[in-house]
């Protein structure tokens, strides 16, 4: 792939899984806007463009711009209207070793971020760029407070192929789903999520990244 400039407005069609296409937009570097719209053409000729409903937004690396199959999408519009989260969740700082599927065949042990569950929640305006201030709303989020973890994305940052295979399972679940939300909080993970853990273990290959 070419080198990617980065301009906000710029729409881009990103691989998750191959063969599937997600639908995303420059926002304030390094942010990207993904939409609830995906496509098996990496053109997205025939989708429906016109109602781009935002599914999330993530902070990138170069990693992830560099090793994802993208394209700059020409003549698809940007969505000038993006509700841009100023709420995020800041995941404790350090880090320990957990353990996913406990009690299964899929058991596997995991190195995370977070000394401890959980983290705070947290507002700050991505689109000041430069040095991001930001304030405390909640010191600590209740490891059992769904509605807060499930309402607002974390802070860091998406790699590839975590964050294409998440995209994919978003793709598969028709909604927004976070497998590393639930790990750094402690949930029970879903089954359903191994390919996500191969995704961001030494077993990604089986996916075909």
């Amino acid at each position: 792939m070419a080198r990617l400039t980065w301009k906000e407005g710029t729409m881009l069609s990103i691989e998750t899984r191959k063969g599937v296409f997600a639908l995303a937009q420059m926002i304030k570097s390094p942010y990207l806007a993904f939409f609830d719209i995906f496509s098996e053409q990496i053109n997205f000729k025939d989708a429906p463009l016109d109602n781009k409903r935002l599914l999330f937004c993530s902070a990138v690396t170069k990693q992830f711009l560099k090793s994802s199959n993208i394209m700059k999408l020409k003549g698809v519009a940007p969505e000038q209207n993006l509700n841009i989260p100023k709420y995020w969740i800041k995941i404790f700082p350090g880090s320990r070793d957990t353990v996913v599927f406990q009690g299964t065949d899929k058991e596997r042990n995991l190195a995370v971020l977070g000394e401890v569950p959980g983290g705070q929640l947290i507002e700050q305006n991505i689109e000041n760029g430069g040095f991001q201030s930001e304030s405390v709303v909640l010191d600590t989020i209740p490891t059992d407070d769904d509605k807060t973890i499930a309402q607002y994305e974390t802070t860091s940052l998406g790699v590839h192929p975590e964050l294409n295979e998440r995209l994919y399972l978003c793709y598969l679940n028709d909604k927004n789903v976070d497998p590393m939300k639930l790990i750094y909080f402690d949930k029970d993970l879903p089954l359903a999520y191994t390919s996500y853990v191969y995704a961001i273990t030494n077993d990604a290959k089986k996916l075909g990244y």
